[in-house]
């Protein structure tokens, strides 16, 4: 669908004409799943995340600028959805005592190709404290500083759960050797 198109599309959920609220829907729904699996645990809370995503999306559509991409404006909901959902997780986890002496990554070097789907379910499994942070990080690509502006918490702290983070992954995918 052509950028054209899909401001057309955004006009009409404006109105608010329910069937083009459905196909803006449809069209984004691959794309923010795809964040929201990302984030979640398994599936139905990836579903419940990306529902939270697109009502407060189809809120706030009139606040969006036709400037920049709407993919990436509808991806920016579902990420910060997803940390919502988790807020409660996180505190607990961001809370701990942390030991932030020591940043250094682990090398991983397992022989083991893993592909996407592997890798997305050994993430998954992650707490959703260390999962946040590392899908900021790594593949979202925030620095520490904007994920310790994002979650409210200090920067060590996000360079310590993203060791860890990396820490536990890289145990997962040795015992999967």
């Amino acid at each position: 669908m052509s950028k054209l198109e899909i401001e057309q599309l955004i006009k009409e959920c404006l109105e608010p004409k329910r069937n083009a609220q459905k196909t803006l829907y449809q069209l984004f729904y691959g794309p923010a799943m795809s964040i929201c699996l990302r984030y979640s645990n398994n599936r139905n809370e990836a579903v419940e995340i990306m529902n939270n995503g697109f009502t407060h999306v189809f809120t706030s559509l009139n606040a969006y600028d036709h400037r920049y991409s709407f993919k990436k404006w509808v991806g920016q909901f579902m990420v910060n959805a997803s940390i919502d959902y988790y807020r409660d997780d996180l505190r607990m986890v961001l809370s701990e005592d942390l030991n932030v002496a020591d940043y250094l990554t682990p090398e991983v070097d397992t022989g083991l190709k893993l592909n996407s789907d592997n890798l997305r379910a050994v993430i998954r499994q992650l707490h959703p404290g260390f999962r946040i942070i590392f899908n900021l990080f790594a593949i979202d690509g925030y620095s520490h500083d904007e994920i310790a502006k994002i979650l409210n918490i200090d920067r060590e702290v996000s360079e310590s759960n993203l060791y860890k983070a990396r820490t536990q992954l890289h145990q997962m995918i040795q015992e999967l050797n």
